[in-house]
């Protein structure tokens, strides 16, 4: 799968609200672009939002990188 349907399943995802399922859509289109700063920061408000605060901040460092 390429990365703009991966990013797109996401936000489809997150508007159903099934952040996991989004979180994995974005890990796969992040492994395709690390590069991504809006994936990185989608990344770390989903990670954020389930409580795991360690891997938002990864995510948020990585944005800004």
């Amino acid at each position: 799968m390429d990365f703009n349907n991966l990013v797109n399943m996401a936000n489809d995802a997150v508007r159903n609200n099934k952040i996991r399922e989004a979180i994995k859509f974005l890990e796969d289109a992040f492994k395709i672009n690390p590069n991504s700063h809006d994936v990185c920061v989608k990344l770390g408000i989903l990670t954020q939002q389930l409580g795991d605060i360690e891997l938002s901040i990864e995510y948020f460092k990585k944005s800004i990188m």
